[in-house]
């Protein structure tokens, strides 16, 4: 629904009538209200719940700015009641409708939370005190909005005040309010009109000039209750006998209103009556409407804004709801016996006036008006023409609970009418209700198969698929959703958008299955052709989506360069109109933090990591939020604060706990935090997350699963179970350079060297190293070696004393004093320190001096000299003076 076609009336404030009686006692008991964050007004319909609030905005030193939301039965769709909910508080923040809105576009029902979280933020950015109020909220009756206002009353910011009128008490958490003090309460016993106003209203306003008697007399027969007070004082204009009518007053208010209802109606003109009882289908009257409506069946033609205004100026309970009185609806009470009455009367012409209402819905831009009263109408043909017309549109829109009811209303339609069935499988399929979506393909399958291909018929052949494919991958059965996509794309023509923008996503459904299956180079290939097709059909949310996916492959490939070019494109394109970036855009953030941590730019990861946690807190991301908490953690880490990055891993684990994480996210967080415990020597919660997984180095080594060996094989390196990670790491190995997944090459070549290291084996683990230092420096890996610590920088250091030219170690080596909180290479890096005196001989080596005049200076004698420059070799494991004085220079010990 877009912001275009929300109807502006729900969110006028009623306007106070003349005939009002004040009453102050409420009044302040409402600005009371201001001090905390509810003010609940509850009571039964009639009892001027609405009309008080408008007198307290209405009278004189309030002035707080206030949002007004008036509900109806079909606002009981979230994304529809999230709309009016934005738009309505967009008059007290301009922009939060801009800022929100692209959420209830997704056709997938966005979480409460995703909406609430970013609202939330952003007014309490307003520091100026307002009341959003939430009329006749009695309608409500899904949980999922009721959660999203209690999560609202959770988190109000400190100056917004919520006011909530309602028939009956909402399932909200009201016991701990009111024990708290945090809750104004005004019901029924509260808003019943006292002796005093009873009189003031029948006598004052309505000129009745009643007896003490009868005044009494009616205060107890209705208890107070003003909308049967109104209707009885409307009769009594008309009596010359009021204290006979007074006399004959009784009864339920059921009954009374009835009584009362028939009395008001008697006394109109047959005009006035016709038009009341045929325009009383209608929740919101405006002139055209009613004059199309009516038609010819008044007797005489109807000027319909001039009845709607000449209704208001007879004070027959007709509210105006926008400020240019074009817009009205009748008191719902009202309205409730005039429906009645038309029910009894004239039942025949009600299919009618339905079909009339559905058509002017339809001719004046109205999306689900037209639909609901074709329902009414009980015009089936005319609900699925309409629905197969517009149920794309809903599905966008986010309305799929909307076209669901609807589509239950014509279920007997989609037997002949396969685009019915469809859009109710993806709908079933968007909102997770998996098990309904094959036998409602079952019907379209059916009518399907003896038509001939036309466009059409593949395009709907191809959605099937589509559908299916999507069901297969959600849970996670990669074949079967593979074989649907293909099907897909042998079907969908590429004549229009919709087709399009299905072969854009069945496409994309294949590049997530190779990516699964550990096929990258299919993968790549899938995204990038789901990437092409998007733009054909301008979809770009599709192609951000494709665009981020493949970044990620490419990573894993070991294309750092080129993932970052495909971060940075998508980084454009995820901005909106307004200039803010859109909820695709955090997960752009995260792919660029983690770039940039990797080719040790921390302050551009800072960056990237902080707009990421702020993304995910506007949009309600938990998830991805995790994931930039244990980026996080692993930043504060390299930087030695450690109690930061504890703090960061705290986060990321209490996040992750909330709701279910995708395999790709847990992974991501997981890897992330066993990092850093293991850094900062906790090894017993690395270990515990391999007990939960159940791996051991005997098991087959999936691809969805080497992450998490590589939490094993860090675990085995240090507890120092030598042998069991050298096997591990051979299998490892050999498994991804056959994939060609170059990342995870060159981390398992380095975490072998440092297990050779263990082992003594000097020269297995330089030859390691070397090969990752070589495969690492076109793509400027350099934070896969800096995190590996000291046993890493003694490593380089050999690595380095073996060149003869300046080569990547030295780079690397070189990177090591710049990092904040780093040890600078010194000989605690060493196996074993040097002695003074041998510091001192490496010293005159350097300076190029032979055994000879190194045992004159330090006059020692030859084989001495000989004795400390042997112990100098082993301590520093090089063969010659050349790599000793490089290494020497590494460490420092000349200057």
């Amino acid at each position: 629904m877009a912001p275009s076609s929300l109807l502006t009336t729900k969110f006028f404030v009623p306007t106070v009538r003349s005939t009002l009686v004040s009453r102050p006692r409420l009044l302040e008991r409402l600005t009371l209200g201001l001090r905390g964050p509810l003010t609940l007004i509850s009571a039964p319909a009639g009892y001027g719940k609405t009309t008080l609030f408008s007198e307290w905005r209405a009278s004189t030193g309030v002035s707080v700015p206030l949002a007004w939301l008036s509900l109806d039965a079909e606002d009981n769709d979230p994304p529809r009641f999230y709309q009016y909910l934005l738009a309505c508080l967009n008059v007290i923040q301009p922009g939060v409708v801009q800022g929100l809105l692209p959420l209830l576009q997704s056709p997938e029902p966005p979480h409460p939370e995703t909406i609430l979280v970013p609202l939330v933020n952003a007014m309490a950015e307003n520091e100026q005190d307002f009341v959003l109020a939430i009329d006749d909220y009695h309608v409500i009756e899904t949980s999922a909005i009721h959660t999203a206002l209690t999560f609202l009353l959770d988190h109000l910011p400190p100056h917004m005040h919520l006011v909530i009128l309602s028939r009956t008490d909402p399932p909200l958490p009201l016991a701990r309010l009111r024990a708290r003090g945090q809750m104004i309460e005004i019901r029924e016993a509260d808003l019943r009109f006292t002796s005093d106003e009873v009189s003031a209203f029948l006598n004052e306003m309505m000129g009745l000039n009643l007896s003490a008697e009868d005044l009494t007399a009616l205060e107890v027969r209705t208890e107070g209750w003003i909308a049967g007070l109104q209707l009885a004082a409307l009769s009594m204009q008309g009596h010359k006998d009021i204290h006979g009518f007074v006399s004959a007053f009784t009864g339920s208010h059921h009954y009374v209103m009835d009584y009362l209802a028939e009395e008001v109606l008697k006394l109109q003109p047959k005009r006035v009556s016709t038009f009341l009882l045929l325009t009383s289908i209608l929740g919101r009257l405006c002139g055209s409407l009613c004059e199309a409506v009516v038609g010819t069946d008044a007797d005489e033609t109807i000027d319909g804004q001039a009845m709607l205004e000449s209704l208001e100026e007879m004070n027959l309970f007709v509210i105006p709801l926008d400020d240019d009185q074009r817009w009205y609806r009748y008191h719902h009470l009202f309205a409730d016996v005039l429906r009645k009455r038309m029910e009894h009367q004239l039942p025949h012409l009600l299919p009618e006036l339905h079909r009339r209402a559905s058509q002017w819905y339809e001719q004046n831009g109205f999306i689900s008006e037209p639909i609901q009263q074709a329902i009414l109408a009980g015009d089936q043909e005319r609900v699925a023409e309409l629905i197969e017309q517009n149920g794309c549109l809903l599905l966008i829109s986010g309305e799929v609970a909307t076209l669901l009811n609807w589509a239950v209303a014509i279920e007997f339609q989609s037997e002949r009418r396969p685009w019915l069935a469809i859009q109710k499988a993806w709908a079933l399929a968007l909102t997770g209700d998996l098990d309904r979506v094959e036998p409602t393909l079952q019907a379209p399958d059916r009518l399907l198969s003896p038509l001939e291909s036309t466009a059409e018929v593949r395009t709907m052949r191809g959605t099937i698929a589509a559908a299916r494919a999507f069901c297969a991958n959600s849970r996670g059965d990669t074949h079967s959703a593979a074989a649907y996509a293909r099907k897909a794309l042998e079907q969908l023509p590429d004549c229009s958008s919709i087709s399009q923008s299905i072969r854009s996503v069945a496409t994309s459904i294949l590049g997530d299955t190779s990516w699964i299956n550990g096929k990258l180079e299919d993968a790549v290939h899938a995204y990038t052709e789901a990437i092409h097709i998007g733009r054909d059909a301008n979809n770009l949310h599709m192609v951000i989506i494709a665009n981020s996916n493949l970044a990620d492959v490419l990573i894993e490939q070991g294309q750092l360069h080129r993932a970052a070019d495909l971060y940075a494109q998508s980084l454009q394109m995820a901005v909106r109109p307004d200039g803010q970036r859109s909820p695709l855009a955090g997960t752009v953030y995260a792919g660029l933090g983690r770039l940039a941590y990797e080719h040790n730019q921390l302050k551009d990861a800072d960056q990237y990591i902080h707009q990421c946690i702020e993304l995910c807190r506007k949009w309600g991301d938990d998830d991805l939020q995790s994931v930039a908490y244990a980026m996080l953690a692993r930043r504060k880490q390299a930087s030695g604060n450690v109690e930061q990055a504890r703090e960061a891993m705290r986060i990321a684990e209490q996040l992750a706990s909330k709701h279910p994480q995708s395999s790709r996210q847990s992974i991501l967080v997981n890897s992330d935090l066993a990092r850093v415990w293991l850094a900062q020597g906790n090894l017993e919660r690395p270990t515990q997350l391999i007990r939960k997984s159940g791996l051991t180095i005997k098991n087959e080594i999936l691809y969805q699963q080497e992450p998490e060996y590589i939490i094993l094989l860090r675990v085995l390196l240090t507890q120092g179970d030598l042998e069991a990670a050298l096997a591990l790491s051979e299998r490892l190995l050999q498994q991804s350079e056959t994939a060609g997944r170059l990342g995870l090459v060159i981390e398992v070549l380095i975490l072998r060297a440092l297990i050779f290291q263990g082992k003594k084996e000097t020269e297995r683990a330089l030859a390691a190293i070397e090969k990752a230092l070589a495969l690492a420096q076109p793509e400027g890996y350099v934070r896969v070696f800096l995190d590996e610590g000291e046993a890493m920088t003694r490593l380089l250091c050999q690595v380095q004393s073996r060149q003869v030219e300046t080569g990547y170690a030295a780079e690397l080596l070189s990177r090591i004093g710049k990092i904040s909180g780093m040890t600078q290479p010194s000989m605690q890096l060493l196996i074993e320190p040097l002695t003074i005196r041998e510091v001192e001989v490496l010293k005159f080596i350097n300076a190029g001096c032979s055994n000879q005049e190194i045992a004159e200076k330090l006059v020692i004698s030859i084989p001495t000299v000989k004795r400390h420059i042997s112990n100098i070799y082993t301590k520093l494991e090089v063969k010659s003076r050349t790599q000793a004085i490089a290494i020497g220079k590494e460490l420092k010990l000349f200057e």
